[in-house]
């Protein structure tokens, strides 16, 4: 059998001597071709192990160790993981201690991991694939001093280690310092559940906060190279904040863009940082940012341009410590559309815009507390300080720095809208509570533009008020120079609380009243103009003491208004007042409420007890009731203003009078007052055209017609006034019976009055008509005037039952004694007075001339019958008795005992010598006439005296018959023959034959005038008559007072 070949393909496994000798010599020449690299690899495999498993023990007991010698701090580890594969190490656990490790932990992480890139570390570039960090708390703490929990810390890195630094050399360091950074950049880089607390002791109100858990991820981050990267950046905290960055971030050139978003910033949490700025407390407030940047330091100057900024507030509530309530709350305020640009100086906004505002204050004495609130604490809320003295040593202020040029800043906005807003304001300064408040505000403004103040811009306003007040306003306004062209419009508008401010300068109280208003408002070039309407409806005052109605009306509208301030000009079209009432009132102690209408004085002053003047008897007649004021009488100055009305119209007015200081309380009104003055100007030469009625009491008619100019300078009247049959019991009857001593039983009153005011001077003609004015019973007033009112009123109240009474006044402004209601009362007194001292002078004056002298009758010495000068003074007496039927005369005779004796014994001689004589020729001739006709000579007188002597006395025997001589042919009588048997029967036969010179007509009794019958006279034999007088009196209630 042969023996396979051993290089045949059939030959045995087994290999033969020399092949294991050719192995034999083969292996080590392997293993020396691949010893290097069986090494290298063992090496590797080894550092891989070491690094896994080997290197972090020693890399956590060498950073301990380290870490808190370098730091002075307690610093530990839990635990470190490397892999070499991946260059990337896991720090786990790792932790500083405070200062006083029993005080807790400064600084840590839960996991920190970290992936080195090796490719970029060749090109001399350090770039990490991915740095996550997980769980990291940090304390920052400030002490009541202002030292941090890490000074220390600082100190001691900011010292440096002193084995390296005291062999580094200072060329190194030049050169370190000179040398550039080495290049960084993060793939990715990732914080999730990072929290960092923060406690600070060092303000008034501590403050402690947790940032956290913030979460955020920065991808392609780095500081030197490609400038366009992009980067992102998110963080959330544990309130719900949301930080959020996504752009390109460049450290060399320092340089930025992107966007910005901060959303839910919760800004109340940061209080204790700005509490000091307000008094108030911030509650609540959030805020959102955002927008796009770029940022870039050129030549060490920030170049910052913004876009598509949006800012918002919301939810905002402030208030004042300790009180529940807000005093300032926002819905939200909102700005979008953002843009700025620091190199032009240009910022812009395209909207701003501000919902449900709410605002409430109150008013003090120290203020307004909302304005207190927003102050500094420290700093008075009024502003005010004590004064700053310079003294001379103060050094002179620095001259200011030049300016330099650049552009100017501009601001624009294309608009502002708030919406929503309510203000209730409390006053409490006033003398009683007030509350205002305002439902809504709407307010929207247009194309702002701090560039182009001179552009009208639109604007729109609304403000709702109570009870269904409206404020709008539209159009357009610019700033520099100031010109609006605005549409006006009130609606509604309230006075329910402008009567405590009203109050301190007028004691009365507005009770109602609402302001309308429709018009155009103008300012352009200085000059401020409006055209419209204003309408006042439902206005009512009270008065201030008694809370009674004192001046109201239903409506006052004031229609086509120019109104214009240069030149200054004010027209109207129409002034038309719907009834309107006002009364004047009399209280009971006297005092005015229109003159209480004024500033209030204090309680302690005593007001008069009664009326002024209520004593006009005691006021001279011809002296003035006051005296002269002090300076000269100033006109009236020019209105400073054109003032011009085509109309005013009055309808359903009623004017009130009522006296309460009297009993009855007096009464009075004027009622249903109505009409029209046309054309009232301010021009000097205007003239309106008045016609004006109504009705006293509603019954008496009243009209007021001619022309007018109150407003010109001077002022211009000419009226004429007519009251007819007006009642007087109501309104006057009380003053005449607590005055003149006697109820007013009837009585109407007419009043016409012609009145004309020019170049300042008063002429006006007042008719005053009483008809049946007529007194009743007493009523033992003791106010009541000593003087004859009754006889007053009989000299002047004719056959029909009237009085008449004319009293002009006359005079000027000019005179400081001139009062027209002063010359009227004069006037009245006047007469009051000459009825009681010259009641015939009264009469003389009305009925054709005569005065005092027509209370008596002169008669010839021992004459009865008077003269022709006696009987036309009897004649004006009767006169006057037919025209006054409320008067009687009483006729007093008497006779004077020298002149009237003799002249009463001549003419008793007289007769009996013609009796004598007619007797003795009666005997020789038939036909001789009577005794009366016949000539009677001297001697024949002679002869018959001594004849009716001889027959009176018989001579005795022996006595020669008595002398008779005769000088300038009379006869000189050498006896008297005997007196009348009563001395009376002159003086009465003179009253006899009196009354048939005048035939009064039949009347009842009533005040006399004259000396009654008992009034005793002289008695003598024969008394002679001579200058006669009828005793004249006054006889009032029975008493006689002698003229």
């Amino acid at each position: 059998m042969s023996r396979p070949s051993p290089s045949g393909p059939n030959s045995s496994a087994t290999p033969s001597l020399q092949q294991l000798r050719a192995s034999r010599g083969a292996t080590p020449s392997v293993f020396r071709r691949f010893r290097g690299w069986i090494i290298a690899g063992g090496v590797v495999v080894f550092l891989i192990l070491f690094g896994f498993f080997g290197l972090p023990p020693i890399a956590k007991a060498q950073a301990i160790k380290r870490l808190s010698a370098r730091l002075g701090r307690e610093v530990t580890i839990e635990k470190i993981r490397i892999n070499p594969l991946a260059l990337s190490a896991t720090i786990e656990g790792f932790a500083i201690a405070e200062a006083d490790p029993a005080t807790g932990e400064f600084t840590g992480w839960r996991r920190f991991h970290a992936n080195l890139d090796s490719w970029p570390l060749i090109v001399g570039k350090v770039r990490f694939q991915t740095i996550e960090l997980d769980g990291f708390r940090a304390r920052v703490a400030k002490a009541k001093d202002g030292g941090h929990n890490f000074d220390d810390v600082v100190a001691r890195l900011l010292a440096g280690d002193p084995s390296t630094t005291a062999t580094t050399p200072s060329a190194d360091s030049a050169a370190t310092a000179e040398a550039k950074p080495t290049p960084l950049s993060v793939g990715k880089l990732s914080v999730t559940d990072a929290r960092v607390s923060f406690d600070d002791a060092s303000r008034e109100r501590a403050f402690a906060t947790v940032v956290g858990p913030l979460t955020f991820t920065l991808e392609n981050f780095h500081t030197v190279g490609d400038p366009d990267s992009p980067y992102q950046f998110e963080a959330v905290t544990a309130a719900g904040e949301r930080i959020g960055w996504k752009g390109t971030l460049s450290a060399d050139p320092v340089k930025s863009r992107g966007e910005l978003v901060l959303a839910n910033i919760d800004l109340a949490r940061l209080s204790p940082y700005y509490h000091q700025l307000v008094k108030g407390e911030l509650r609540s407030a959030f805020a959102d940012v955002s927008g796009r940047y770029t940022f870039e330091l050129k030549d060490g100057v920030p170049v910052v341009t913004l876009a598509d900024g949006a800012l918002t507030l919301r939810d905002v509530r402030f208030g004042a410590p300790g009180v529940e309530a807000d005093a300032f709350a926002l819905k939200r305020l909102s700005v979008t559309g953002v843009a700025a640009d620091s190199t032009t100086l240009r910022a812009s906004a395209a909207k701003v815009a501000v919902e449900g505002v709410q605002l409430k204050a109150v008013r003090d004495a120290q203020g307004i507390d909302l304005l207190r609130l927003v102050s500094p604490v420290g700093v008075p809320s009024s502003g005010a300080g004590s004064p700053t003295t310079v003294t001379a040593a103060t050094p002179p202020a620095p001259a200011p720095a030049a300016v330099v040029a650049g552009p100017t800043p501009r601001v624009t906005l294309g608009e502002f809208s708030l919406s929503g807003v309510q203000v209730e304001v409390t006053d409490l300064t006033t003398s009683h509570r007030v509350e205002h408040r305002v439902e809504d505000v709407q307010f929207t403004v247009r194309d702002l533009d701090s560039g182009d103040l001179a552009k009208l811009i639109p604007l729109s306003l609304v403000v709702k008020l109570p009870n269904e007040g409206r404020v709008s306003v539209s159009g357009a306004a610019a700033a520099q120079p100031l010109a609006a062209e605005l549409d006006v419009a009130l609606e509604k508008v309230s006075f329910a609380n402008a009567s405590p401010y009203v109050e301190p300068f007028l004691n009365i109280r507005v009770a109602g009243g609402a302001l309308r208003t429709a018009g155009k408002v103008t300012l352009r070039d200085g000059k401020l103009g409006f055209a419209g309407d204003v309408g006042v409806s439902g206005f009512a005052t009270v008065d201030g003491k008694q809370a009674e109605d004192f001046v109201k009306w239903s409506d006052l509208a004031v229609t086509g208004i120019l109104l214009g301030s240069e030149p200054p000009t004010l027209h109207a079209d129409l002034i038309r007042l719907a009834d309107p009432s006002a009364t004047l009132r009399i209280e009971s102690d006297g005092t005015l409420n229109i003159a209480r209408a004024g500033a209030p004085k204090p309680a302690s002053t005593a007001a008069p007890k009664g009326p002024v003047a209520r004593q006009p008897e005691k006021l001279p007649a011809t002296k003035p009731a006051r005296g002269p004021l002090t300076g000269p009488v100033v006109p009236r100055k020019p209105l400073p203003i054109a003032v011009t009305v085509d109309r005013f119209e009055i309808a359903g007015g009623t004017f009130r009078y009522e006296d309460r200081s009297i009993r009855p309380i007096a009464r009075g009104a004027l009622t249903s007052f109505s009409g029209s003055v046309s054309g009232l100007s301010s021009e000097s030469l205007g003239r309106a055209d008045v016609d004006l009625r109504g009705q006293v009491d509603g019954v008496a008619p009243v009209a007021i017609t001619g022309k007018l100019n109150p407003l010109g300078t001077p002022a211009f009247v000419d009226l004429k006034i007519d009251f007819r049959g007006i009642d007087l019991q109501p309104g006057a009857g009380p003053y005449v019976g607590k005055f003149a001593g006697r109820e007013l039983s009837r009585g109407n009153l007419a009043l016409a009055i012609k009145a004309s005011i020019a170049d300042r001077k008063v002429d006006m003609a007042n008719l005053i008509t009483l008809d049946q004015f007529y007194l009743g019973a007493k009523t033992n007033s003791p106010d009541a005037t000593t003087l004859p009112v009754g006889l007053a009123l009989s000299l002047l109240r004719d056959t029909q039952g009237k009085i008449v009474l004319d009293v002009p006044v006359k005079g000027s402004f000019d005179d400081p004694e001139f009062r027209i209601s002063r010359v009227v009362v004069r006037v009245l007194v006047n007469i009051l007075a000459k009825a009681a001292t010259s009641p015939f002078s009264l009469l003389g004056a009305a009925f054709g001339g005569g005065g005092d002298e027509l209370g008596w009758q002169d008669f010839a010495a021992g004459a009865t019958t008077p003269d022709d000068a006696g009987i036309k003074k009897l004649e004006t007496v009767a006169k006057a008795l037919n025209a006054r039927p409320g008067l009687s005369l009483d006729i007093a005779g008497g006779y004077d005992p020298v002149s009237d004796l003799a002249a009463l014994r001549r003419a008793r001689l007289d007769r009996e010598v013609r009796a004598a004589a007619w007797d003795a020729r009666r005997q020789v001739d038939p036909n001789t006439p009577p005794p009366d006709e016949m000539t009677i000579t001297p001697e024949l007188h002679a002869g018959m005296v001594a004849r009716l002597y001889a027959e009176a006395f018989p001579l005795a025997e022996g006595t020669p018959p008595p002398r008779v001589q005769i000088s300038d042919g009379v006869v000189v009588s050498p006896f008297t023959p005997a007196a009348p048997s009563s001395s009376q029967d002159a003086s009465n036969r003179r009253m006899g034959r009196l009354p048939k010179y005048s035939t009064p007509t039949p009347r009842s009794p009533g005040p006399t005038v004259g000396a009654p019958p008992s009034v005793p006279l002289p008695a003598a034999p024969f008394a002679p008559v001579a200058e006669a007088t009828a005793a004249v009196a006054v006889a009032v209630d029975g008493t006689v007072a002698p003229v």
